[in-house]
């Protein structure tokens, strides 16, 4: 994966960033042209951003390039609450029943309370993400707990910045 950002890779993270942390909603062509101003000043041309330090940009640059990787289209896929039988089970079947194959699962159970993470790879699922989240939004509301999906790149995105 390339560590280099594009104006509207900027402008997309900066919104999530700024919705998430204030609840503000954010002009999102205005802060694609902020982004896009900023780039051309810096640049001289509407090229991508290279956001890593100066070094690592170096260091990189004298370094082999990487591997390329597979495209992945994975979720991860969390839930959480009160623990009662069955969640596991709902959510594997929902899972199952779209042909998805559940990669990795960790759970937790502390006295009452469960928590669940899972990464899942959809790429023979029969449903697209939107189905498949609402599929699990129906377990969500019959089972009384959290479900939260979200794309692998979103969630990683998410933590890099």
């Amino acid at each position: 994966m390339s560590s280099t950002l594009g104006p509207e890779d900027i402008a997309r993270i900066t919104q999530a960033v700024v919705q998430k942390l204030s609840g503000t909603k954010v002009d999102s062509e205005q802060l694609k042209q902020a982004v896009q101003k900023a780039a051309l000043k810096e640049l001289g041309s509407p090229q991508p951003l290279d956001v890593r330090p100066a070094r690592a940009r170096s260091e990189a640059a004298a370094a082999p390039a990487p591997p390329v990787e597979e495209a992945r289209n994975r979720v991860i896929v969390a839930s959480f609450g009160k623990n009662r039988p069955g969640i596991v089970a709902a959510i594997s079947n929902v899972l199952a029943e779209n042909l998805c194959s559940i990669e990795d699962m960790s759970q937790r159970i502390m006295q009452e309370f469960y928590t669940l993470i899972m990464i899942v790879d959809i790429t023979e699922s029969k449903a697209d993400f939107a189905a498949l989240s609402e599929k699990l939004k129906a377990v969500e509301d019959r089972l009384g707990v959290t479900i939260l999906a979200q794309h692998e790149d979103v969630f990683r995105y998410m933590h890099r910045v």
